[in-house]
């Protein structure tokens, strides 16, 4: 019982962290408001040590993420699943293009 509250207390602190160094990085880049560059593209105007907490609290995140098993495969199934659907998806775009290659020959042979 111990181990679940300790993780959950962790996952609790962790989101906090990473919640304030995204605001942190946010606020950094409040002379381009006009310019939506997104967190990425604001990082030029974040002082070093902010970059190294920043980057100290990714790499947290993913040493988190890639520790805990059950998450890890919850990812990797998620990843698969999309992964699946896009092929299907392009299948299916590619599937309708020949449908409609087709349907122009046959209207193409109809009208001459």
């Amino acid at each position: 019982m111990a181990k679940k509250k300790d993780k959950k207390r962790m996952k609790r602190e962790m989101e906090t962290m990473f919640a304030q160094a995204m605001l942190n990085a946010g606020n950094g880049g409040a002379a381009f408001a006009g310019n939506q560059r997104g967190l990425l593209g604001r990082l030029a105007t974040v002082a070093p040590n902010q970059q190294f907490m920043l980057g100290a609290l990714l790499g947290a995140a993913a040493v988190y993420v890639l520790g805990d098993e059950k998450l890890r495969g919850k990812l990797m199934k998620s990843g698969m699943n999309l992964y699946a659907s896009i092929l299907g998806g392009i299948e299916e775009i590619k599937e309708q293009a020949a449908d409609l290659r087709a349907e122009v020959e046959a209207n193409a042979g109809n009208t001459l």
